[in-house]
């Protein structure tokens, strides 16, 4: 699962974990089904309520704030994946939806940065995944 359905649009990074917590983290905790409004880019505002019944047992959010500190504290293991700036620049150009994300490039990096710098991260993940231009993953345990 993808923490981008519950960003508020793309002023709304910051936002972000604390909606994951109302819309997914609280209901599972209460054995609730989770729902929340995820942000309907295309058109720039908020969607319909989606109820989502989870699969199983497990649940992986990925993506940048996943690893907040008032999510972490009900996660088994935070991972933090990086690559060289070349690398992440290549991915987000092959991305389906970059057209619509291009203009918001630069703003978007500066809060993500922002963000990470905020929660600690990539030093409080349990785990560091870093993508080598060779191809291959260096994976290592968190420095703290």
């Amino acid at each position: 699962m993808s923490i981008e359905e519950f960003y508020p649009g793309w002023d709304g990074l910051a936002q972000g974990p604390e909606r994951v917590l109302a819309g997914l983290v609280e209901p599972l905790l209460n054995r609730r089904t989770p729902r929340w409004r995820p942000w309907d880019w295309e058109h720039d505002r908020e969607g319909p309520e989606i109820e989502r019944p989870l699969p199983g047992p497990v649940v992986v959010l990925e993506g940048c704030g996943a690893g907040a500190r008032m999510l972490r504290e009900h996660q088994a293991l935070t991972v933090w994946v990086d690559a060289a700036p070349p690398e992440r620049e290549r991915r987000l150009r092959a991305r389906e939806d970059w057209p619509l994300y291009e203009p918001h490039r630069e703003a978007w990096q500066t809060r993500e940065q922002a963000l990470a710098e905020r929660e600690g991260l990539p030093d409080a993940a349990d785990a560091v995944v870093r993508y080598q231009s060779d191809g291959c993953l260096d994976i290592r345990p968190s420095p703290r």
